[in-house]
């Protein structure tokens, strides 16, 4: 406040320490990511069990490596207990396979027979085994926290119910003052006067004009229900331009071939391009002319296209279809594109003629729509798609504690000081020959970036040690 003394705004250091923990879990929770964390936990004991039967197969095995190859000279990995242990613990996710056998294999061929029935049963069996084990237990506890949710909305409802009602029926415009008190919850779609009417008619199934307990017990999955207002305000092509109409050139747009040529037409846009980039000596000034040219009637023809559909079907009916939306998107990009750089102006950037090629080849993926399995693939893959922004913000979620806990343990520690005793001891090793000093974890987005290359299982080991 204005004429106060200054107050310290830095937290004192036992607190100030723990700043990164308390944002992820500010984070975590305005995430609403309970139920996430609720499966979590009860998936761990299950894959502590197959942990321990983990380290006892990696122990077993690294015993037995030690029986038939402490004897080789140059297979010293296999001469101490523990770092035995480590080389097959690395082996087990492939990150230095060849590597760890071929001390062993370049002496003795049946060293192979010991690494593939290694890899076999615990990389094949047990490593699958191990995810069919997390996964059954997780799908088992996402269905019991379901019943859950089931179970407090019913009992919600109910509670619900007994305050609204009135002998035994919820009326109208009682009804219609629980919608309006709904459009103040952001989470719940808003609802105007017309909106609600209908949800209210949709849950009189009897059409009494009042709602029994049974029928309100389905508000929710009502109100999860999604309307598209369809457009009836569309005139027909023939009442809009009759001598158009009369013609009968436009109507060809609803044949099938007309898809089928605007598919070769891309099947051509592909071969120019392929033919422009493969050509080993440049192009002379005479077939540069005539790819600009090919160019430009490809831009006119997917223009053309996308005009005769709109005015044939109309604007509504024509946005309606996703794969119209994403073929316009395209040929709107490729148009502006081709018009900056073919147009004489002041602006000249080598990148726009590339972007246009890349706009094009885009296209190609209406190509797959065609393909019954593709098309089911794209489909899952658009579904998916709102689960896996949960699951990002949880893979969020976990790298930023695990960075910020990173920075308590090893910030400062990677650096190229000639005067700093950890820049020594790097020196000679698999990380300073890789020159993997930025991966470190002296600030947040240095460590992250760590723990995203750990998760590749690329040469995480060399960072490990």
């Amino acid at each position: 406040f204005w004429g106060l003394p200054p107050l310290p705004l830095a937290l004192p250091p036992p607190l100030g320490t723990q700043a990164p923990f308390l944002r992820v879990a500010l984070l975590a929770v305005e995430l609403n990511h309970h139920q996430e964390v609720q499966v979590i936990v009860s998936v761990l004991p299950q894959f502590l069990y197959i942990l321990v039967m983990l380290v006892g197969y990696i122990l077993m095995s690294s015993l037995l490596a030690m029986y038939l190859f402490q004897d080789l000279h140059h297979a010293k990995d296999y001469h101490e207990l523990p770092q035995a242990m480590w080389a097959l613990f690395i082996c087990l996710t492939t990150a230095n396979y060849p590597d760890v056998m071929m001390p062993v294999y370049s002496q003795h061929r049946w060293g192979f027979v010991f690494f593939f029935i290694y890899l076999l049963l615990g990389l094949f069996f047990g490593c699958n085994l191990m995810t069919a084990v997390t996964y059954s237990t997780w799908q088992s506890q996402c269905a019991q926290v379901q019943e859950e949710r089931k179970a407090v909305r019913a009992e919600n409802l109910g509670r619900a119910f007994d305050v609204l009602q009135v002998d035994g029926h919820v009326e109208f415009t009682q009804m219609m003052e629980v919608c309006w008190q709904l459009n103040l919850n952001t989470r719940v779609e808003y609802m105007n006067e017309s909106r609600a009417q209908f949800l209210f008619a949709l849950l009189d199934s009897d059409d009494t004009g009042t709602l029994d307990r049974d029928e309100f017990m389905r508000v929710c999955d009502v109100l999860g229900l999604f309307f598209e207002r369809a457009d009836t305000n569309t005139v027909p092509f023939d009442q809009r331009f009759p001598r158009l109409a009369r013609l009968g050139l436009l109507q060809v747009v609803d044949e099938p071939w007309f898809e089928q040529m605007v598919d070769l037409l891309l099947v051509l846009n592909v071969v120019a391009s392929a033919w422009r980039t493969f050509t080993p000596y440049g192009l002379s000034p005479y077939q540069r002319s005539l790819f600009e040219v090919a160019d430009a009637m490809f831009t006119a023809c997917y223009v053309l296209e996308a005009a005769a559909k709109v005015l044939v079907w109309g604007w509504g009916q024509y946005w309606a279809c996703d794969k119209n939306k994403f073929d316009f998107a395209i040929t709107l990009c490729s148009f502006l594109t081709a018009a900056v750089v073919y147009v004489p102006n002041y602006y000249n950037n080598p990148l726009l003629i590339r972007a246009v090629l890349l706009f094009r080849l885009l296209r190609l993926l209406r190509l797959g729509m065609h393909i019954e399995g593709v098309q089911r693939i794209f489909t899952s893959f658009l579904r998916v798609i709102p689960h896996g922004r949960r699951l990002l913000s949880v893979v969020f979620v976990v790298l930023f504690s695990f960075a910020a806990l990173g920075m308590r343990l090893y910030g400062g520690c990677i650096n190229t000081d000639p005067l700093s005793p950890y820049s020594a001891a790097l020196q000679g090793t698999d990380y300073a020959a890789l020159q993997y000093h930025p991966l470190n974890f002296n600030d947040m987005s240095s460590g992250i970036m760590t723990l995203y290359v750990l998760l590749m299982m690329n040469n995480w080991f060399v960072i490990v040690e």
